[in-house]
């Protein structure tokens, strides 16, 4: 039977691919990993030397801001502005010619383009192009086009996202240019700004002051024929009106208070009069007097007295006549007062009346007067309206002036500064730090890609069709048979009776052939095939009872007793013994790990062995695919990588592992007892397991005589079992 020279079957590939760690990948192709990860460090670095630093210094500025001193409608307006188009107005203004212009006429500016040409005309290095690559670095550089177009293109302006900040950028080989570069055309258009506001109000303010002049002038004029006509027709003013009206006014009003002061002299001389026939006693006017009233108090005291001496005196007593006599004349003294007070009334209405006829005689002059001012008043209403309005609006131009002076003084214009750009301390380009993690982020992925590709090349499998050739695997050591004082030896080698094995390892150690044989696997596992050594080790078996097991746990013990961290795995599901054979408690063991429901460090258990621990193969059942995936098997071995070894103890027959167990370890040994050691079972399945990726190290020769111990421990198998195998 013959195949293709290559499998070339992609589902082949993608099964092989897919059960393949990354991390075994690596580690089996790990000088082409290398090679590649350097190679591209390499270039990253000689990239760092080679391309001229730049730096980049950044300034903003805000545009259509409300000025000071704008009305609240107008700053209304502003706040409406700012929209996607008016942004890109203003940045098409930043980038004028005519402000770079502006920017580039200070000296300290001319001076920067001047050291930034030279630095970029000095570096050509890998495509740079330097700035006076074609151009001319000297003479007028306002009027040096070429120069001017290429400082230009090295200015980045752009709208900060969604808001009216506009950044203006520089980029340069010099940090201190940058920044003297970024910070001269931000101030430039930022004066630019704020003169062109300037001047819109120094014409407004120039023509207003224009206007005063004029109607200055007009209402000077008028004030002068208003003067005049007043000083010709005798309108003065006084101090609120016309010298007329506050005349007219207060004639009014002193005749008001003469009638009032007559009417009241009437009133109480009518009271007077008719008071006459009944007596004057009950006047308002004599009550009110404090004359009479004294002398009533005085007649009272007389009569009290009067009375008083009447009871005891007699009508003839001079005491008494004399009481009586006072008595009558304070009566005729009280009666002269009361006709003095009645003559008095009298008096007062005749003055009264007099004043009231007075008062009207001026009062009627008084209103003539007024009358024909009145007439004069209206005859210059017309210029003195016209002068009003005209002195109105001489006061209104004046406050308007005021305030365009106020606003070129406190004038910042609708785009005001943010920030000024600072120096820059870390080249924009390239970083050295996310340069060289860029550089090893690639090159870890070159590495990994060549190393697939070289995991691949390496596990297509040739297979002559014709003509058979020998595969070289060579037989790494041959155990003997181990006497443990058990009948059945060989059942015991097998490990079929697993009550019998802790005797058969125990015989195994005091067996210093036996421990010879195990100490050439170690050393075969040491230097493998390619000069580095194993750390995942798998033991199989073309069948059963060829002493798989003996050899895996006896290994296992001796490696840990040399001072190794061994982890021996049970992965033969079908018969597990590391349960009883190391009196461990029933868990998911391996078969849980494999079918990822349970963390590897749940299944494992220490040994009585220093340095040995173990996962047996967890509580039996029917063999399932999860049993052997390769998401646990992959997850176990990264877990085990804290361990000097790894050791499985394999199933037998792995001829349908293809991608598995059999090749995500570093190497693989096929044991066989010596009967069968040189049959063409045992070289098919070697080459079906190297056919499905694995790495066979060699084989191992089981249950020999101790006489043929020795003989043919590094010979290979026969060439013509491998080619009836093939």
């Amino acid at each position: 039977m013959s195949e293709p020279d290559t499998i070339s079957d992609p589902s082949r590939k993608a099964a092989a691919t897919s059960s393949d760690d990354i991390i075994s990948i690596l580690l089996r192709n790990k000088f082409a990993f290398l090679s590649a990860l350097l190679g591209t460090l390499f270039l990253t670095v000689l990239a760092l030397i080679v391309i001229q630093t730049r730096y980049v210094a950044t300034g903003s500025v805000i545009v259509a801001e409300p000025e000071i001193g704008l009305d609240a409608q107008a700053a209304a307006g502003f706040d409406r502005s700012g929209d996607p188009a008016d942004m890109e107005s203003q940045i098409l203004l930043v980038k004028a010619a005519r402000v770079l212009r502006i920017a580039v006429d200070a000296p300290d500016v001319q001076s920067a383009i001047l050291r930034e040409c030279q630095a970029r005309g000095s570096s050509k290095l890998l495509g740079v192009i330097p700035l006076g690559a074609d151009v001319s670095c000297s003479g007028d550089i306002k009027s040096n086009d070429k120069l001017l177009d290429q400082i230009q293109q090295h200015y980045s302006i752009s709208a900060s996202g969604r808001s009216r900040v506009i950044t203006i950028a520089y980029d340069s080989p010099l940090a201190d240019v940058s920044q003297t570069m970024a910070n001269a055309l931000t101030t430039a258009f930022l004066n630019d700004r704020r003169a062109a506001a300037v001047r819109t109000r120094e014409e407004a303010a120039n023509w207003l002051k224009q206007q005063i002049a004029q109607l200055q002038a007009s209402l000077k004029e008028d004030e002068d024929r208003i003067q005049a006509f007043r000083r010709k027709n005798g309108l003065v003013k006084g101090g609120v009106a016309p010298i007329s009206s506050e005349r007219l006014s207060s004639a009014s009003q002193s005749l008001n208070l003469a009638e009032s002061a007559r009417a009241e002299a009437l009133a109480r001389l009518n009271e007077v009069k008719k008071a006459k026939n009944g007596g004057l006693n009950d006047l308002p006017t004599v009550i009110a007097s404090r004359t009479i009233g004294d002398l009533k108090q005085q007649m009272a005291t007389i009569a009290g007295q009067i009375a008083s001496n009447s009871a005891t005196l007699g009508p003839r007593h001079p005491s008494l006549i004399a009481l009586q006599q006072e008595q009558d004349s304070l009566r005729r003294r009280m009666d002269i007062e009361m006709t003095n007070i009645a003559a008095s009334a009298q008096r007062n209405f005749d003055a009264a009346d007099a004043t009231v006829n007075s008062l009207r005689q001026q009062l009627g002059k008084v209103q003539s007067d007024a009358g024909a001012a009145s007439d004069d008043e209206a005859s210059i209403a017309d210029l003195v309206r016209d002068a009003e309005i005209k002195r109105t609006q001489y006061a209104e131009l004046t406050k308007k002036v005021g305030d365009l002076e106020t606003q070129k003084r406190v004038l910042a214009g609708t785009t005001r500064l943010v920030s000024l750009a600072e120096l820059p301390i870390i080249p924009f380009f390239p970083k050295k730090i996310p340069f060289l993690a860029g550089g090893l982020t690639v090159g870890a992925i070159l590495g990994f890609v060549t190393a697939l590709m070289v995991d691949r090349r390496r596990k297509r499998v040739v297979i002559v069709a014709k003509k058979p050739q020998r595969l070289d695997v060579p037989s790494v050591a041959v155990l003997p048979q181990v006497d443990s004082g058990v009948r059945n030896l060989t059942a015991v080698l097998t490990g079929q009776k697993a009550v019998s094995l802790p005797l058969a390892l125990r015989a195994a150690r005091h067996d210093g052939a036996f421990q010879g044989g195990l100490s050439d696997i170690l050393a075969a596992i040491d230097v493998g095939s390619d000069g580095a050594s194993s750390r995942s080790v798998l033991f199989t078996s073309p069948e059963g009872q060829h002493g798989r097991t003996l050899t895996a746990v006896a290994l296992a013990q001796q490696a840990a007793m040399n001072g190794r961290r061994v982890l021996l795995v049970e992965t033969d599901f079908d018969r597990p013994v590391f349960s009883k054979l190391f009196n461990l408690a029933e868990t998911p063991g391996a078969r849980g790990i494999l079918a990822r429901a349970i963390l590897p460090q749940a299944a494992i258990f220490a040994t009585d062995t220093p340095n040995l621990f173990t996962v047996p193969a967890g509580q039996p059942g029917p063999k399932s695919r999860s049993e052997t995936g390769s998401d646990g098997l992959y997850a176990l071995l990264r877990w085990a990588t804290r361990f000097n070894m790894v050791i499985f103890d394999g199933p037998p027959n792995l001829r349908g592992d293809k991608g598995n167990l059999s090749s995500a370890v570093d190497c693989v040994f096929v044991c066989a007892r010596s009967a069968a050691f040189a049959s063409e079972d045992v070289a098919g399945f070697v080459q079906e397991l190297t056919a499905a990726g694995a790495h066979v190290a060699g084989t191992v020769k089981t249950m020999a005589e101790p006489t043929n111990v020795g003989q043919g421990a590094n010979a290979a198998i026969s060439s013509p079992a491998f080619a009836r195998a093939s």
